[in-house]
Parts: C-alpha cells; sequence; structure tokens
C-alpha cells in the first residue's frame, strides 16, 4: 500500500489556469459578500458604533489631513494604534459613504481565501488540499463577523498576514516585510503579532535570527547545528511568553493586581489583603462565564478538527485564548467579534502546517479532506450569521430586505447637505460622512443644522443599549423655537434649524400587533383583554384600530362595553371614552374598532390595551380580537 507524503515546496511556481479558477472563486464571492453588506447597509443594520466611527475617522482625516481630533467634536478620530485608517482615506475621495468601508472590508476578507490558496498549493503540492482549504476559509463563521459588529481595522490583519506569509515563502522579502508593516498598523496590538510572526517564521526558515543564533553560539567542534537547534525550542517559548505578556498587559491591564502584590512585599498592606486582591482577582477571572468561554473555544476551533493547536501556530493562538478567559470581556468571547480576526490566520497556516507533513494514505488524505469541509459547514450553520437558526426565525430574511421605509429615509438623508452639522442617534452610521457629527451622551447643546432622533429601532436587530433611544433630547428639539419637523418617516423625526413650514416629507408610523385573544361566549369579563408592549413614540395623534371577530349570530351583539387604554411611564392610564359593541358596525364576520389618542411628549412610554366590561352580564357570542393597528396620522411639531 502506498502513502502519500505532502512535503514543502521551497521553489516559486508559476501562474496557471488553476490559480485563475481560484482567483475567480474569490471575485464571485466577493461580489456576493459585498452585495449582503450593501443591502445590510441600505436597511439600517449598521450602527455608529462600530462603522460610522471608523468610517468618521477616514473622512475625517481624509479633510483635514491631521490625525488629531477636531476641536468639540464628540467623535473623535483618536486611532488607538488603528493607523492603518490613513492609508484608507482614499476611499472617501472614491465614494463618500461609510457602504465604501463596507465594501472594501468585505473585498479584503475575500482576498485572503486567494492567498491561502496559494500557501496550501504550494506546502502540500496539492490542488485538493488547496480548494479544500479555500473552501474552509470561506466557511469560517468568524469572517462574517463584520454583520454584528460593522466593520473594524482589525478584520484587515488576516489577510495582511497570508500575504505576508506568502512573500515570505517565496523569498520576496522585502514585499513581505512592507505588506505585514501595513497589517501591524490594523490595530494597537497587531504590531506585537507581526513582530513575533516574522522572527518565527525568519527563524523556521533559518533566516536572520537563525544566523544571528547560531553565530553567538558557534563552536570549534564543529557541532552548529546540533546547538542551534537545541535552542529551537527555548526560543520559540521565549516568543511565546513575550506575546502573553504584551497581549496581557495592553489588552487586559491587570497592573492593578500586580501593584496590589508589590505592596504586600513592601509591607505597604497587609498580606492577606495582597493575596486576595491579587489571587482572588485573578482566580475570579479565569472562572467567570467560563461556559460561554469554553462554547467560544469549541465552535473556533471545532471547524479545523482542532488541528492547528498542533502546529508552531498556536504561539499566536493559545495567548489569546489565555486573554479570553482572564478577561472577562464578553466581545473577546464572541465567535462574530472582530477580536478573533487577531488570530484567525493562524489557524489557517497551523491547518496548512500540519496537512503538509501528514504521513498518510491517499484514502485518509480524502476521508480527512471531507471530514474538514464537513466539519467547518456544521459550524457555519450553527455558528455563523447565515445559521440555521437565523434562517429559521427569519433574521436573516429581515436582514436581507430594504423595506420602503429605509427607501424613504435614504431619500429623507439625502436632503441633509454635505457641510451640515448633525445630531443624531448611534443607529445612524449613514450620517457620518461629514466633519461635525454629535450623539446622545456625549453631546453638550451645541447648535447644529439638523437633528434626527428615533424612538424605536429603525434596524432588523435588537439596538444595544448605548445605541437606544434619548428622550432627553429628541424633546430638547421638540421643544426648541429654533427648529422646526423637516421630515418625518416612520418614528424617525429630522428637526431642522430655523425651519418652521410643515415637513415636506411625512411618512407615517404604523405600528401592527396580531393579538388573537379568543373570548367564549357565555362568559362574564370585566378585565383586560389584551395588552401590548411598551414603546417609546413620536408625539402626535394616534388612531387605534382594533380588528374584532364576531364568532356567531351578526344580528345579536352583546351590550358590552369596550374600552382603549393607554398606559404611560409614569404610571397614569389614558382611557379612551367607552364604546358599545352593540353600536359597532357589522362587515361580514369582523368589527373594526377605532379610537384616537393624542401623546404629548418624547418622555413618556406608552402601553396601548384593551378592555372588556360585561357589567355581570355574560356575553351572547363568541369574540376574537384579532389584530391592532397604531397609525400615526399627525405629527406634533
Amino acid at each position: 500500500m502506498s502513502t502519500c507524503i505532502l512535503s514543502r515546496n521551497k521553489f516559486p511556481r508559476k501562474l496557471d489556469a488553476f490559480d485563475l479558477i481560484s482567483a475567480i472563486v474569490t471575485i464571485v464571492f466577493s461580489i456576493l459578500f459585498a452585495w449582503f453588506f450593501v443591502n445590510f447597509y441600505n436597511g439600517y443594520n449598521f450602527y455608529v458604533v462600530d462603522l460610522g466611527y471608523n468610517y468618521h475617522l477616514l473622512y475625517t482625516f481624509f479633510q483635514t489631513h491631521v490625525l488629531a481630533g477636531l476641536p468639540g467634536q464628540t467623535i473623535n478620530p483618536n486611532s488607538n494604534g488603528d493607523l492603518i485608517y490613513t492609508l484608507l482615506a482614499p476611499l472617501v475621495f472614491i465614494y463618500n459613504s461609510p457602504v465604501s468601508f463596507v465594501v472594501f472590508e468585505a473585498l479584503w476578507i475575500s482576498i485572503g481565501s486567494y492567498f491561502l490558496f496559494k500557501i496550501v498549493r504550494e506546502e502540500t503540492e496539492s490542488l485538493s488540499w488547496a480548494f479544500t482549504l479555500q473552501l474552509v476559509y470561506l466557511l469560517f463563521p468568524s469572517n462574517y463577523g463584520m454583520i454584528t459588529n460593522g466593520p473594524e481595522f482589525e478584520i484587515l490583519l488576516p489577510t495582511f498576514v497570508l500575504m505576508s506569509y506568502y512573500f515570505f515563502r517565496r523569498r520576496n522579502y522585502l514585499t513581505s516585510v512592507v505588506i505585514g508593516l501595513l497589517g501591524a498598523l490594523t490595530s494597537f496590538v497587531s504590531p506585537f503579532i507581526v513582530a513575533i510572526f516574522f522572527l518565527i517564521e525568519d527563524y523556521r526558515n533559518e533566516g536572520y535570527s537563525y544566523r544571528f543564533l547560531a553565530r553567538i553560539t558557534r563552536k570549534r567542534d564543529g557541532t552548529l547545528d546540533k546547538i542551534v537547534r537545541s535552542y529551537r525550542n527555548s526560543l520559540l517559548v521565549l516568543f511565546a511568553g513575550l506575546m502573553i505578556i504584551v497581549v496581557l498587559v495592553t489588552v487586559t491591564y491587570p497592573l492593578s493586581y500586580l501593584f496590589s502584590f508589590y505592596l504586600h512585599r513592601t509591607g505597604s498592606v497587609q498580606p492577606s489583603a495582597a493575596t486576595e486582591t491579587l489571587l482572588g482577582s485573578v482566580i475570579g477571572s479565569f472562572t467567570g462565564n467560563v461556559g460561554l468561554k469554553l462554547n467560544y473555544l469549541y465552535g473556533v476551533l471545532s471547524g479545523f478538527l482542532f488541528i492547528p493547536l498542533l502546529s508552531p501556530y498556536s504561539l499566536f493562538i493559545l495567548p489569546f485564548f489565555l486573554v479570553i478567559f482572564y478577561g472577562n470581556f464578553p466581545p473577546y468571547y464572541d465567535i462574530l467579534s472582530h477580536y478573533t480576526f487577531l488570530f484567525s490566520a493562524f489557524l489557517f497556516l497551523g491547518l496548512s502546517y500540519n496537512i503538509s507533513r501528514l504521513k498518510w494514505q491517499k484514502n485518509d488524505l480524502r476521508k480527512l479532506m471531507i471530514v474538514l469541509i464537513v466539519a467547518m459547514f456544521l459550524s457555519f450553520l450553527l455558528y455563523s450569521p447565515f445559521s440555521v437558526t437565523n434562517i429559521q426565525n427569519g433574521t436573516l430574511h429581515s436582514e436581507l430586505n430594504v423595506s420602503q421605509e429605509d427607501k424613504y429615509l435614504s431619500v429623507a438623508f439625502s436632503d441633509i447637505p454635505q457641510n451640515a452639522s448633525v445630531f443624531a442617534q448611534k443607529a445612524f452610521p449613514q450620517l457620518t460622512n461629514r466633519l461635525y457629527f454629535y450623539m446622545p451622551g456625549t453631546y453638550d447643546n451645541q447648535t447644529v443644522d439638523y437633528a434626527v432622533v428615533s424612538s424605536l429601532p429603525v434596524a432588523t436587530v435588537p439596538l444595544p443599549d448605548y445605541v437606544g433611544f434619548s428622550p432627553f433630547w429628541a424633546q430638547h428639539f421638540l421643544n426648541n423655537s429654533s427648529y422646526g419637523i423637516y421630515e418625518s418617516i416612520s418614528s424617525v423625526t429630522i428637526f431642522k434649524l430655523h425651519y418652521h413650514s410643515s415637513p415636506i416629507l411625512f411618512v407615517p408610523l404604523i405600528m401592527n400587533y396580531s393579538i388573537n385573544t379568543n373570548l367564549a361566549p357565555g362568559t362574564s369579563y370585566n378585565q383586560t383583554v389584551f395588552s401590548g408592549n411598551s414603546d417609546y413614540l413620536p408625539p402626535g395623534e394616534y388612531q387605534m384600530t382594533y380588528v374584532l371577530m364576531v364568532n356567531g349570530s351578526k344580528s345579536v351583539l352583546t351590550s358590552a362595553d369596550i374600552y382603549e387604554t393607554t398606559s404611560v411611564g409614569n404610571g397614569t392610564v389614558i382611557s379612551s371614552s367607552p364604546t358599545r359593541i352593540s353600536d359597532l358596525q357589522v362587515s361580514g364576520n369582523y368589527v373594526d374598532y377605532t379610537v384616537y389618542q393624542q401623546f404629548p411628549s418624547y418622555f413618556v412610554e406608552y402601553r396601548p390595551a384593551l378592555e372588556l366590561t360585561t357589567n355581570g352580564q355574560p356575553l351572547t357570542v363568541g369574540i376574537s380580537v384579532v389584530s391592532l393597528e397604531i397609525k400615526l396620522v399627525n405629527i406634533q411639531g
């Protein structure tokens, strides 16, 4: 029986038809990827944090050519080491919209799959393995993390690492180093990652670091290689320890614990207090949310069958896992978080490294190939935004859908001049393509040209707390006589400075509830039969329309009273005048019960409810409360 040994090819190989096929796969995937993100963006599913914030960095630098923030800005473009934005600023010139950054990152992620194909093909000398790992790359759930977090600069790092590694293997060291330096600009920890990556790769390829170690350990007896190689593992452990220390210090800031321990050693505090401070905090950090952390590790590694952990590249993977357990910062152990991109390239390099050194029979290699594809596909179905769960609950469909209201909102935003200053909530990154953009929480009552508020989430995914509605500033612009309502699109209100005419665009807010509450005949009621959600609604006049279905004789209706009530945030209840069910007009089996309510302020939270009173008398017919429609018919402003 034959044995297949996959070996590393150290010599450059010319482009051929298979490289072209891989490139076509990359391009097609890039187009689909970009199309999805453009729809996601047009459906208002991204937020200022982080898409708008990062695009604002590009825009501000492109316009001002300075790294410091503008005086009085609430989004201060301090890069925190993400200096790559200075090189991406020309995206503003190509197309001044955050969507340009979205499309660029989608394309950049896809390009990584092509360079992985070339790396694997040269290392394994196998087209099958090259295409397999390219497919595994395209199925890796974390590559779709920008759907939930928006584009981040760390997302650029994996492709830089794969490109740099590819050119390093081809001995094009200058290109490799330049690309690596660009990758080092993607986050404040990237320089350490890239530096250690180059040291390890250089040593593995017997480059400068290897020669330096050989020189300082040179012996007269000719045992140079033996001595140098004996230091190999020690040097790698040294690199790993350095990386762990650097990442822990720069990411999780445990210096306070070390300081407490120092005070204990110097006698400044009691030993028990110092020990408790240090050991208790460390143990608590490692054991906190341990279930979520283990689920993260399994979710990231299971698609790779844990193979990368057996490679030298585990030196880049394991320190981050240590940070996950120590940091207790939820985004660290979110499989779709941008932090996963700090080490994801090394998962693929580790996988390629081990596969290229397998001494298995061809049939066993084929089985491993199939198992890898299946494992990553299952991981994709479980953990990616395209998961089975998101398909079943309709999340994916809603994210891909651009509603008519979304289109109206885009039209309304296009009416805001490019040079205008804007106050807006953090749900609208579309408005960050300007120098002066302000948000609730840091807004200091500056005079702005336009103010955009939304009392309901406009996105199809739940808004984080820091993106939520700020009724204080919404009411501030409503009460300010210098502002008038310029446009109103569903729950979004746009105020304009010195505007005192009717809105130029009014798209009514319409909210629908599916109720399906059955009231049996022969039963007495004196209670609330439906209670809706509590929501902030823009001030104005609302039409509340309940649809009732009569289950029985159309000619006989009970004389019960029906009320539409609204409980507000301060505990008071606004009730409509009672309506006799017998006075309602029956159309077929259905009755429309309509009342009007005036909501005067942004400050109160409204909960619609339907009450039925039969005054001790049983219903003579069955009634089903089918639905409720709440419609804003006149906006207050």
